[in-house]
């Protein structure tokens, strides 16, 4: 039985994940391009390869593959309890620690000493990029890589006391929309440059009084959509204006 699908970064291949193992089909025609055991199964984005994708088959070992062949074997020396996709690097995590690897070299970049079960990476700038790090049960950090400042991993925010409810998105790489878990109202984390580093915060954006949100769905033409359930197992679809100029 099916548990989880994935489309790839250009919309060409979908993953079918379900029973340890994935399926990889054409979008269009539904043919077979892969297929094997997998725990987890994560598109890398799409600035790193040809369709590059990453599996984890057993708790030490993730293999990755660009263009459907097997090009690297990453060999943890810790548990890894998930990973996690869609961004310029691998994000695995385990009991206590998120460590970030070189889909390329499969070489660690780093290690945070944080319990995560969450991971949302931005789009890519230039060599740069972010990820939201949502921890349990309380934390949201913000992990940041400028190639003006080095090309290390920075954490730029903390918020130990913020629950997430669900994860969030990215709007214009900058800002990290995401609904907290103790207000029901939705919140952004907002970078800014400014001499010396980089100013952030998280700000609220609106309250949602009728419903209990849930995880922000996506962003198009200034709008931000979300899915509530106001009660029982009712669902609705609703939208916030949020102009990109406001943020950016």
């Amino acid at each position: 039985a099916a548990t989880a699908i994935q489309f790839s970064p250009n919309g060409r291949f979908i993953c079918v994940q379900g029973d340890g193992e994935y399926s990889v089909y054409t979008a269009v025609a539904w043919r077979n391009r892969a297929f094997g055991k997998s725990l987890d199964f994560v598109w890398a984005a799409a600035s790193v390869g040809n369709n590059v994708f990453a599996v984890r088959d057993s708790p030490n070992t993730i293999r990755v593959f660009e263009d459907f062949q097997e090009c690297m074997v990453i060999k943890t020396d810790v548990t890894i309890d998930r990973i996690y996709g869609n961004g310029s690097v691998l994000a695995a995590s385990g009991s206590g620690y998120c460590l970030f690897y070189d889909y390329r070299t499969g070489e660690l970049i780093q290690a945070i000493e944080q319990d995560v079960n969450a991971v949302a990476f931005s789009e890519p700038t230039g060599s740069g990029w972010s990820a939201a790090l949502m921890a349990e049960p309380r934390g949201l950090y913000i992990v940041s890589v400028d190639p003006s400042d080095g090309g290390e991993l920075n954490v730029v925010f903390k918020a130990e006391e913020e629950r997430v409810r669900g994860g969030g998105i990215w709007i214009d790489s900058r800002a990290f929309v995401f609904t907290s878990a103790d207000s029901g109202k939705i919140c952004y984390w907002l970078a800014a440059s400014v001499a010396g580093g980089i100013q952030s915060q998280a700000v609220q954006l609106v309250a949602v009084t009728d419903a209990v949100s849930l995880t922000p769905l996506g962003y198009y033409e200034d709008r931000l959509y979300f899915m509530t359930m106001a009660g029982g197992a009712d669902m609705a679809l609703r939208s916030v204006s949020l102009p990109v100029a406001l943020i950016a």
